[in-house]
C-alpha cells in the first residue's frame, strides 16, 4: 500500500503551508513531528505576547481570557435571521419598523444564501430593502435569505459562541419583545403574559399543523374571546395580538368571523406597523 503524501494532499485547493518546514526533511512521521514543534512554538509565542500586552495595559493573570458575549445593555447588538424564502419574515419587518419610530436606531441588511438565489423575488427584495435603517444603530437586524431545504423555518442567533439557535418567527419576535420593547409582552404582567403564550401556542400550533376541526375550533374560541376583550392580552395590544394577526392573515382558507374580523381591525389601528405586510388572504372591511 503505497504512503500518502502528506505533504502534497490530493486537495480540491492548494494553500500555502503556515508552519516553514522546507520539503525533503524525512519520513511523514518526522515530518508530522517537526511541524507539531513548530506550532506549539507558534503557541507559546503568542503566550508571552498577551502576557506582555496584558502588563502594558494593567491587567492581571486572572482577567486574561477569552471575552464573554455582551448583556442585553450593549449599545449594539447584531440579530441574524435565517430564513426560507418560501415565509417571509414579515412580521419581524413589522417589529423592526415599530422600532425604528422610537427611540432606537435601527439598521437592517439583507443578504442572499447560494442555495436561495434563484428563489428571492424582486417583491421580496424591494419590501426588505424599503425597511428604514440609521448609521448610528443600536439594533440591528441581519436577514439571510435561504432555500426551505436548507433552512425549514425562521432561526435567529444573537451570539454564535454562548446561544443555542432560536427557531420560529414567534420565539424570536419574543426575544426581540423583550429586548427592546417590553410594553408589548413581559411588562404587561405574569398572568397576562401567560394568557399571550397559551394563546400563541394555540393560534400558531393548531392552525398550521392542526385539522380542520382543530382549526375550527380555535376559530369559535378566539371569536368568544375577542368578542368580550379588546385584545388577547388584556386592554391593549400585546405580541400574541401582533404575531396572531401574522399568522391569521398569512395563512390560506381561513374565515374569520365577524369578532375576529373586527379584533384584527383593532390590531391593526392600535399596531400600525402591521399595515406594511403585503397579506392578501383577506381584506379587512
Amino acid at each position: 500500500m503505497a504512503t500518502p503524501d502528506v505533504l502534497n494532499p490530493p486537495s480540491m485547493y492548494r494553500l500555502r503551508p503556515l508552519f516553514d518546514i522546507k520539503k525533503g526533511t524525512g519520513s511523514a512521521l518526522s515530518y508530522l513531528e517537526q511541524r507539531q514543534e513548530w506550532v506549539l512554538g507558534q503557541i507559546t509565542n503568542l503566550q508571552d505576547r498577551v502576557k506582555s500586552l496584558a502588563q502594558q495595559f494593567g491587567i492581571g493573570p486572572d482577567q486574561v481570557g477569552i471575552l464573554q458575549q455582551v448583556n442585553s445593555d450593549v449599545s449594539y447588538q447584531d440579530v441574524v435571521v435565517s430564513c426560507p424564502t418560501s415565509s417571509p419574515p414579515y412580521l419581524l419587518a413589522a417589529l423592526y419598523w415599530y422600532l425604528s419610530t422610537t427611540s432606537l436606531p435601527c439598521s437592517c441588511s439583507i443578504h442572499v444564501h447560494s442555495s436561495a438565489t434563484s428563489t428571492v423575488t424582486e417583491d421580496l427584495k424591494r419590501f426588505f430593502d424599503g425597511l428604514p435603517s440609521s448609521n448610528k444603530s443600536k439594533f440591528k437586524l441581519t436577514l439571510i435569505w435561504k432555500s426551505e431545504s436548507v433552512c425549514p423555518s425562521a432561526t435567529m442567533v444573537v451570539s454564535p459562541h454562548n446561544q443555542t439557535p432560536v427557531e420560529g418567527l414567534a420565539n424570536i419576535a419574543r426575544y426581540i419583545c423583550r429586548q427592546y420593547c417590553p410594553a408589548l409582552y413581559e411588562d404587561q404582567g405574569p398572568m397576562a403574559a401567560s394568557q399571550m403564550d397559551n394563546w400563541l401556542e394555540a393560534i400558531i400550533g393548531t392552525l398550521f399543523r392542526g385539522s380542520s376541526k382543530e382549526k375550527a375550533s380555535v376559530i369559535r374560541k378566539l371569536n368568544s374571546h375577542v368578542g368580550s376583550s379588546s385584545f388577547l392580552g388584556g386592554d391593549r395590544v400585546s405580541i400574541a395580538d401582533i404575531i396572531s394577526y401574522s399568522v391569521l392573515a398569512s395563512l390560506d382558507g381561513v374565515k374569520p368571523t365577524s369578532n375576529v374580523k373586527k379584533w384584527l381591525k383593532r390590531v391593526e389601528n392600535s399596531f400600525p406597523c402591521l399595515k406594511i405586510i403585503p397579506f392578501t388572504s383577506f381584506k379587512l372591511e
